[in-house]
């Protein structure tokens, strides 16, 4: 890791830094964005809205994700990394707080739109300040370690909703971790900082133009990784938010079980994000993007067949193993067969198709649930988008290959 980049980052160290980043992304993905997903039924009965509104408020969420993906990608050279993450991390700490306060439908909605704003505008320069941090050879386990902290984050939503719920209601599990997350915003002022530094040595390079950095978008391998993240989105972001209302109230389980559902995949993200970058700095990238979304194929497939709980918990098992690995392993490809703004471009671009495809994916959820009275058509979709993205892993380039390579 070099150690001067690291030192310019205020007091944290190396190690500090990458804990940090991974705390983020706990809060900004965990809280922010799927903590939703686990208090639907609640906040539903309370509030007074019904499944199609569910379908348009998550979609507004992704759209809010998607604006401010495109923004931070587009204008990375002007926006400054730090400053972006840290500001992110605050307003995603009072849009938590702010929730318990919503009236209706249509305040939740622009409070969770700002929430997955501030979680696009968290990762997309992370993986930009990582690339200059964090040696190639290494790059597998660290985007695994930081991507698993949305692990981190939905294990503490399980964790939290048999703790909090039957004593204080669903509006105390949002102020309890807006809370949290305001402390961790100012713990990383504290050590991190808002300054930024000027150059140690030498003139600093000239940003690429905004044409030159969009022309990168019609590479073969760019529009593979562009499809890649879109199809993500349509998969994962479906599953994830309607599992905890399928397994409640289409198949009657209760909160105990949904939340433990939640946990397992939380628990299993917590290593898996780690563990499958360690294999892919070992077997290369694109190798192990092929057996996560064989995973992500398997999950879909035991979420379908919902047999028994047993069979839920399995999928839970593969979900948490893949989900959390394929949000690493994208922006590790991506930095390492990219140059420094051509990838913080690519990646921005992409996590607006990741964005579009969760807006699609839930917005027709909650929409068919609403006509159909069931959640299978949701996980219809979520299956035949893993397998999209399990043959698009098997024609991609292994980024090992010089020959094929663009020099970062």
């Amino acid at each position: 890791m070099n150690e001067t980049s690291a030192q310019s980052f205020g007091r944290a160290g190396s190690v500090e830094i990458i804990i940090l980043f991974t705390a983020f992304i706990a809060a900004t993905y965990g809280f922010g964005i799927y903590l939703f997903a686990s208090l639907i039924p609640e906040m539903r009965t309370e509030i007074g809205f019904n499944y199609a509104a569910v379908g348009l408020m998550t979609a507004a969420a992704q759209g809010g994700f998607l604006v401010f993906a495109l923004i931070s990608g587009l204008y990375a050279s002007v926006i400054r990394g730090r400053k972006a993450i840290i500001f992110s991390v605050f307003l995603c700490a009072a849009c938590l707080i702010l929730m318990p306060f919503a009236g209706n439908s249509l305040i939740v909605g622009v409070l969770l739109a700002l929430m997955a704003a501030a979680a696009a505008s968290v990762w997309v320069p992370m993986v930009a300040v990582c690339k200059e941090l964090i040696p190639t050879r290494h790059q597998g386990k660290a985007f695994g370690l930081i991507s698993s902290g949305t692990a981190y984050g939905v294990f503490i939503n399980g964790l939290a909703l048999p703790l909090l719920m039957p004593g204080y209601g669903w509006k105390a599990i949002w102020l309890v971790l807006g809370v949290a997350t305001l402390g961790l915003a100012l713990w990383a002022t504290l050590r991190i900082g808002l300054r930024d530094r000027p150059a140690q040595s030498g003139t600093p390079a000239k940003p690429l133009p905004l044409g030159s950095r969009l022309r990168v978008l019609v590479r073969p391998e760019a529009l593979a990784i562009l499809l890649m993240m879109f199809l993500n989105g349509l998969s994962c972001m479906p599953a994830q938010n309607y599992l905890s209302a399928m397994m409640r109230e289409e198949l009657g389980y209760s909160v105990g079980s949904a939340a433990l559902t939640w946990s397992i995949i939380g628990v299993v993200g917590m290593f898996s994000g780690l563990a499958v970058g360690a294999l892919a700095d070992r077997i290369s990238i694109r190798l192990a993007m092929v057996v996560t979304y064989a995973l992500l194929c398997i999950s879909a497939a035991l979420f379908l067949n919902h047999a028994t709980l047993v069979v839920v918990y399995a999928g839970a098992v593969a979900f948490g193993l893949a989900f959390y690995a394929i949000f690493g392993l994208v922006p590790a490809y991506t930095s390492i067969i990219f140059s420094h703004e051509e990838a913080t471009s690519v990646f921005g671009i992409g996590n607006v198709l990741l964005g579009l495809g969760g807006m699609a994916g839930n917005y027709f959820a909650g929409l068919s649930r609403e006509h159909t009275g069931s959640f299978e058509t949701t996980y219809w979709i979520v299956l035949t988008a893993a397998l999209a993205t399990l043959v698009l892993s098997l024609v991609m380039r292994n980024e090992r290959n010089p020959g094929k390579l663009r020099a970062t």
